[in-house]
């Protein structure tokens, strides 16, 4: 077997020096088709690719990447002037939509001194039950405390609601008296007159 292979060889050599134009047609033959096999084989590896199963992500990545995706999210803000049933449905529409939630209250008072506005809600038993309720109602949400001192209390929750950049903002309806309600005026009108048009206004009835 080994002596008829070198047979051939030398035939097949002395064929390839001799005949250019042969040479030229096994050359061509040849390189044609390395190109067709590299091509097929391209081929073949993409159809491989393309029907391989995807991969499955873990439950607890889902799960994360859901939290994180939730961070995101604009926040609520909800001004209350005391517990009662708009905080607590401020709360449960955060819990639902995964948002943080800002509680805000607002001191209002027709005159403001230098030490008002430097007051903090820990010296004011109101705002103190209000933002100590929200965070132990509402355990695992993110409850933040706001807390301002003003004459006018519309323009504090309007100034509030498109510094911290929330999608919605919830308000109770108004518990005051007919002639008071008069002469201090309705503050959801008051809001709602101010409010940018991408902010939500939610009323708490």
């Amino acid at each position: 077997m080994f002596f008829t292979f070198l047979i051939m060889a030398t035939i097949e050599v002395s064929l390839f020096v001799d005949k250019p134009h042969a040479r030229v047609f096994a050359v061509t033959v040849l390189a044609i088709g390395l190109i067709l096999r590299g091509l097929a084989s391209e081929r073949a590896g993409k159809k491989r690719v393309a029907l391989a199963p995807a991969p499955v992500m873990p439950a607890t990545k889902v799960v994360a990447q859901t939290l994180d995706q939730a961070a995101f999210r604009e926040p609520l803000l909800c001004a209350v002037l005391g517990v009662g049933k708009t905080l607590d449905f401020a709360i449960e529409e955060a819990r639902e939509t995964a948002r943080a939630l800002y509680v805000l209250f607002v001191r209002e008072q027709a005159v403001v001194t230098p030490e008002d506005a430097r007051r903090k809600w820990h010296d004011d038993p109101t705002a103190k039950q209000i933002f100590e309720y929200a965070q132990n109602k509402g355990p695992g949400l993110k409850v933040f405390p706001c807390y301002a001192v003003s004459d006018s209390a519309a323009d504090t929750i309007v100034d509030f609601a498109a510094t911290l950049g929330i999608s919605r903002l919830i308000l109770g309806t108004p518990q005051r008296g007919s002639l008071l309600h008069l002469l201090r005026g309705n503050i959801i009108r008051q809001v709602s007159g101010l409010l940018p048009e991408n902010i939500h206004l939610l009323v708490c009835a």
